[in-house]
């Protein structure tokens, strides 16, 4: 049964999330003299249910893609989910954005809930429970914390989807930046081939203020600039007091800064969204490790060992300008 928890500040900030893949369903801020969603959602959280973007879920047990369905860990060949083309992406079918977890605490400012998995439930190995806790505070930070523990070796790479378009209809007059010099070379099926692309090559200095439409319509890079931005970023950044992704509304007089301790993000600017919605109506920043890392060996491992402790810190800082 699809549950809710309303988390509220005295600045009048609003966050609704719900026990559906322990989801972001709305973020309200007073922006500009008004209250305005800062994400791209549904009006009725119901039709979560029949979502199909991923919105504002938390993505896993490992998000982005896995290389044709399948790793190899300890000596064991897991196959899982080819469910984009002959690729796993955010977990496959069962993957824990579409199962029900449990609301199993609920504050004005605080919601933790759980999720349990057993072994190779999901294709996955280990007895597994999942713990997303999120926090508001009074200085409009919505604190995300994700664990996961397990009773033997298993992959985690959470993260969180959701699409930001700071009261905006589109995202082309939004400007951003990124602590990011470099990001994944990917082939057309997304998988990355396992070099480096110097951001240079788009013609851009991440670590500049850009407008996302000049972006996405001038960039040199020609995946860029003929499918839109969906490349896993390397960030620079290793600490939790500098922000990995920034988003600004000049409309509307509101800034978003991500926080996370993770060494990578996957920036998204939605060309797949459809009806309801349209392409490019938001921006997801996605926290997380190197995509199909399980399958790269160069790249920083994502395998959690049994008995240790999975844990991904994720903040959203909103600030008015």
């Amino acid at each position: 049964m699809l549950e809710s928890a309303l988390l509220e500040n005295s600045q009048g900030m609003r966050v609704k999330v719900l026990n559906y893949g322990a989801r972001i369903a709305s973020i309200q801020c007073l922006a500009n003299g008004q209250f305005r969603e800062m994400t791209v959602t549904h009006a009725d959280p119901q039709e979560m249910l029949q979502d199909d973007f991923y919105l504002g879920a938390i993505c896993g047990p490992v998000c982005n893609r896995i290389s044709n369905a399948a790793f190899s860990l300890n000596g064991t060949r897991y196959q899982l989910d080819a469910n984009d083309g002959e690729n796993c992406v955010h977990g496959g079918v069962g993957n824990i954005s579409y199962r029900y977890w449990t609301l199993a605490q609920s504050a004005p400012n605080e919601a933790v809930l759980r999720l349990t998995l057993t072994h190779l439930e999901d294709g996955f190995p280990g007895n597994r429970e999942f713990v997303v806790r999120y926090r508001l505070d009074e200085s409009n930070a919505l604190q995300i914390e994700m664990t996961a523990d397990s009773d033997r070796d298993t992959p985690v790479n959470m993260t969180n989807h959701t699409y930001f378009s700071l009261g905006e209809q589109g995202i082309e007059n939004l400007t951003f930046r990124l602590n990011s010099e470099k990001f994944l070379q990917k082939r057309g099926d997304g998988i990355p081939t396992g070099s480096f692309v110097d951001a240079a090559e788009t013609g851009f200095r991440l670590k500049d203020w850009q407008r996302v439409g000049d972006f996405l319509a001038n960039n040199q890079y020609a995946q860029i600039l003929e499918e839109g931005v969906d490349h896993c970023f390397v960030m620079e950044a290793d600490t939790l007091d500098l922000p990995k992704a920034e988003l600004v509304s000049e409309t509307h007089k509101i800034k978003l800064a991500v926080f996370s301790d993770q060494p990578a993000m996957q920036v998204y600017s939605s060309r797949f969204l459809s009806d309801p919605f349209e392409p490019g109506q938001g921006l997801c920043f996605e926290s997380q490790g190197y995509s199909d890392a399980l399958n790269q060996p160069s790249f920083p491992s994502v395998v959690v060992r049994g008995g240790e402790q999975y844990r991904h810190l994720l903040t959203y800082q909103f600030e008015a300008l």
